[in-house]
């Protein structure tokens, strides 16, 4: 090594150093944390414009498609504007920790976080194009992101520093409004549409979860570590967290029973619940039963997400629940409760 090294130009050498230093300045200094997508930034700049929000939906598209704010924040007894939904389609916990480092002055003090986790979220397996984001990899160190990522990817991830950089200095001479956001941000999915579950449709769905989330799955490795690491640092920044179970229709675990990914997917739920107790922190879980008697075909659009209609009722029983949590002294409020 040292021989080629000899023979390389000193011009040659001096780049790879000068490299090394802008690279060694720029994610050391100038971009020491890893960064929100840009999606969820322009969410949570166009959320937080004319209000600081004191009770945040964050998370993935099971928080984005599954809770309403208004609902959430009647239940509660805020204003609506203290509550919104920043969650997004695959949205990890890295995501919510980049966000809320660089936004929190937008937050009240101390803000509620209701961050919805999924099974795809913590496994090491996953190969789906966008389940493995780069705030994750920006997140962890070279080792671990070759073991998440492909080559490419994994080496391509140390310039995300860089690439932020770039974005800072472009949008010095590119400034532009954000884009009004509906709903407090809640995301519903076509209406009161119903899911449809004939044995050859859910056999069809399975097999589509089971090749986007499962692939024999590791749910005790690199990404479940670094779950626990932010939500520890959201904690740390004082946050209060609240982790949220996403509900599964009924015919999602009847029809992984018995299987590996069945099983894995219930050690999945235990492994949450576990963490939770262990870093003292609330956690909204609702089984397959959480809507009583009512007909789940008539809740949900697909196996793990709901139509309006369920995400109304869902988002009725979550408020119900955050609401307890408040009047127990486990939550506090920064927005004065109007009850």
């Amino acid at each position: 090594m040292t021989a080629i090294v000899r023979r390389l130009p000193a011009g040659a050498l001096f780049a790879c150093l000068f490299v090394g230093l802008i690279h060694i300045v720029v994610s050391g200094w100038v971009v020491p944390h890893p960064v929100a997508r840009e999606s969820l930034r322009q969410r949570v700049i166009a959320l937080t414009e004319h209000a600081r929000p004191s009770l945040l939906i964050a998370g993935d598209s099971r928080a984005e498609n599954n809770i309403m704010p208004g609902v959430v924040a009647a239940q509660v007894g805020m204003p609506i504007e203290s509550v919104v939904n920043v969650a997004m389609v695959a949205c990890e916990s890295s995501a919510v920790l980049a966000a809320y480092r660089e936004f929190s002055e937008r937050f009240a003090h101390e803000p509620i976080v209701v961050i919805s986790v999924s099974l795809f979220s913590v496994n090491d397996r996953v190969t789906v194009p966008g389940y493995l984001n780069d705030e994750v990899l920006w997140s962890i160190g070279l080792v671990d992101r070759l073991r998440l990522a492909p080559l490419k990817r994994a080496l391509s991830s140390t310039l995300l520093p860089e690439r932020e950089l770039k974005r800072r200095i472009a949008g010095w001479f590119r400034r532009s409004s954000p884009r009004a956001v509906p709903e407090q941000g809640f995301m519903g999915l076509a209406g009161d549409r119903c899911v449809d579950v004939t044995p050859e449709t859910v056999r069809d769905c399975i097999r589509r979860i089971n090749r986007g989330w499962f692939n024999d799955p590791v749910i005790d490795g690199i990404r479940w570590r670094q779950l626990e690491a932010d939500l520890r640092s959201l904690i740390q920044a004082g946050v209060q967290v609240v982790i949220f179970d996403a509900p599964e229709h009924p015919a999602f675990p009847q029809g992984t029973d018995g299987t590996d990914n069945g099983a894995a997917n219930a050690r999945f739920h235990e492994q949450l619940i576990g963490l939770c107790h262990r870093i003292d922190v609330p956690i909204l879980c609702y089984g397959t039963d959480w809507f009583g008697d009512r007909d789940p075909d008539a809740l949900y659009y697909d196996l793990l997400h709901l139509n309006r209609r369920g995400a109304a009722l869902l988002s009725e029983r979550v408020g119900q629940d955050l609401s307890i949590l408040m009047q127990s002294g486990r939550l506090r409020s920064s927005t004065p409760r109007t009850r």
